[in-house]
């Protein structure tokens, strides 16, 4: 495995055949494993030119629905991944399958141990105040070797402002392969659709609440709880105020949309039982 920045094959692989996908409200998510997930970001910073991915949950689809400026930011991602049990749910009551849930919580730390080992700088960005440094220091010492080429928590302001050009200057002058966003969503997402190419680094993401992990300043739910699918409880107990009005959103988002599908679904699950050429 290459484990220096001349070993490193960037910039010189063709670009990865596109992934398959399965819609989901206007999300269309990539039906991929963890480990094909990552193995994308690699032949994508192998390919070298500037692009950006998203991890999806149930308020993504919900502001999709909401924001139709999204639906660029949708359109323009290399791949989405689902980063949310629902999705799986949802894919296999439709027909479709999403193999596993693909969560930025963890591909934060993978990536970052793909990058020390093959020599790929990091930029972190975003976070609150001290933040970025924090898991840099973290990530560098949990990943010996580990390139964090910058870290940077602007205001994020308006777009076109002199902000851009300046945070722009700074990602070039470290010349990343891979960037980490903790910008909020739908900010983050907006952000990296508007500026990735200004950039040029050849894979950005945002991936939420995945910094302040890095940086010891929130705690992840154990891996017991996580399997029984609580990991959103443990989340609403740690930010109640922030993160139970969002959740509530998402529930209603969910029942509306699935009882609003609930007549095509049922028909389609009857074609589907009664099998190809029967009515």
């Amino acid at each position: 495995m290459p484990n220096s920045l001349a070993d490193a094959p960037v910039g010189r692989a063709p670009a990865p055949p596109p992934p398959p996908v399965f819609p989901i409200w206007g999300v269309p998510l990539a039906a991929i494993t963890y480990e094909e997930a990552l193995d994308r970001v690699v032949a994508l910073i192998g390919r070298g030119e500037p692009s950006y991915f998203i991890t999806a949950n149930l308020n993504y689809a919900m502001l999709v629905e909401r924001m139709p400026e999204l639906a660029e930011v949708t359109r323009g991602a290399d791949f989405i991944v689902s980063d949310g049990g629902p999705f799986l749910r949802i894919a296999a009551w439709k027909g479709g399958r999403l193999p596993e849930r693909v969560a930025g919580s963890d591909l934060t730390f993978d990536l970052c141990r793909i990058a020390a080992e093959r020599g790929y700088r990091v930029f972190l960005l975003g976070g609150g105040p001290g933040v970025g440094d924090a898991a840099a220091e973290n990530l560098r010492r949990r990943y010996p070797g580990l390139d964090v080429a910058g870290v940077a928590a602007p205001a994020i302001g308006e777009p076109g402002g002199a902000w851009e050009e300046e945070l722009a200057g700074r990602i070039r002058a470290a010349a990343p392969h891979l960037l980490l966003a903790g910008l909020g969503m739908p900010k983050g997402e907006m952000v990296l659709a508007r500026l990735h190419r200004a950039w040029g680094v050849p894979v950005s993401v945002q991936v939420g609440m995945s910094l302040d992990l890095a940086a010891g300043r929130i705690r992840r739910a154990s891996p017991w709880v996580q399997r029984m699918g609580w990991e959103t409880l443990h989340r609403i107990a740690l930010e109640p105020r922030r993160l139970l009005p969002r959740y509530s959103r998402n529930f209603v988002f969910l029942v509306r949309r699935l009882l609003a599908d609930l007549p095509t679904d049922l028909a389609a699950r009857a074609s589907r039982r009664r099998g190809p050429g029967r009515t």
